[in-house]
């Protein structure tokens, strides 16, 4: 008997309406591997507040082919996913070339198997060099997410037809107003 995800599956096709898309969605954070030279926000959130660490978690950096083939199996024609901004700019300033060639492997096997990519640039997390220099709350924070979402339309661009700006942007509040009924802050960075 085959398995619940197995190859040798049939799903259902799903009718779509003209202006729907049926899709699934990853995270970067939640979904990518962890490593040192990609380490955010919500990493040392994490840490400060003694939460599980990401470690392996799904492995979408590494299985992203296999994670687009299962949702084209079921029938999805769309995938949101985010972008690590950590990885893609590790330093101020500084671009990670090979963060951005895996991205447009991981765009491009999106798109071999007919999956339209939705590409979200800041879901709840951003480098720990934007945090040490004010973080979200800095006047240049604009300036800042500016300049990468410029090199991200400009690198990959070709790829990507949707963008989700800010992944809940009604959150991100809960990281610098803790509420009267939470003894901590509910997201990064609610670090002090």
């Amino acid at each position: 008997m085959p398995g619940l995800f197995s190859q040798d599956r049939t799903y259902p096709q799903f009718p779509e309406p003209p202006a729907f898309r049926f899709g699934v969605a990853t995270a970067d954070h939640q979904c990518e591997a962890y490593t040192e030279s990609g380490r955010d926000i919500r990493d040392v959130y994490e840490e400060k507040r003694q939460l599980q660490l990401r470690g392996a978690a799904t492995d979408f950096w590494n299985r992203y082919d296999e994670d687009a083939r299962l949702a084209a199996g079921l029938g999805c024609s769309a995938f949101r996913l985010s972008l690590s901004w950590a990885r893609l700019e590790p330093q101020p300033g500084v671009w990670d070339d090979a963060a951005f060639a895996h991205y447009r492997d991981v765009l491009a096997k999106l798109h071999e198997h007919e999956l339209e990519p939705f590409v979200t640039l800041h879901h709840n997390t951003w480098p720990i060099h934007v945090e040490n220099r004010g973080g979200m709350v800095h006047p240049d924070f604009p300036l800042w997410f500016g300049a990468y979402a410029r090199e991200v339309a400009q690198r990959l661009g070709d790829l990507i037809t949707y963008y989700v700006t800010i992944n809940e942007p009604n959150q991100l509040v809960f990281g610098y107003i803790k509420p009267w009924w939470s003894r901590v802050y509910p997201m990064p960075p609610g670090l002090h």
